[in-house]
C-alpha cells in the first residue's frame, strides 16, 4: 500500500493504473502514480511512501516532500515492481 500524506489546501486528483500484471522474476515493470493539484491555491503534499505490503514495491523517482504543486500542476511517482519470489503479490 502506498500513502500519501496530507495534502493542504488545494484539490487533489490521482491518476494511477499500480496493476503491474505478471512480471516474471528477474524483471521489473514501472508504473505511474500523478499527483494533479486541481483547485485554486498551492497544493502542499507531505509525504508519498509505500507504508506496507510486498518489498519487491519501491519509489524510484518523483519529488522529495513535503512538495508544493500548483494550481494546474502535477507531480509524478514512478513506481517500480522487482518480484524476487513467485506468486501474487501487493504494496
Amino acid at each position: 500500500m502506498f500513502q500519501l500524506g496530507p495534502a493542504t489546501p488545494g484539490l487533489l486528483a490521482v491518476n494511477a493504473n499500480l496493476n503491474f500484471a505478471q512480471v516474471c522474476g528477474g524483471r521489473s515493470s514501472t508504473a505511474i502514480a500523478t499527483l494533479y493539484n486541481v483547485g485554486p491555491a498551492d497544493l502542499h503534499v507531505s509525504s508519498f511512501s509505500r507504508v506496507s505490503g510486498s518489498l519487491d514495491f519501491t519509489i524510484i523517482s518523483g519529488p522529495s516532500t513535503p512538495a508544493t504543486i500548483s494550481p494546474d500542476s502535477s507531480v509524478a511517482f514512478t513506481i517500480q515492481f522487482t518480484p524476487t519470489g513467485t506468486g501474487a503479490e501487493s504494496a
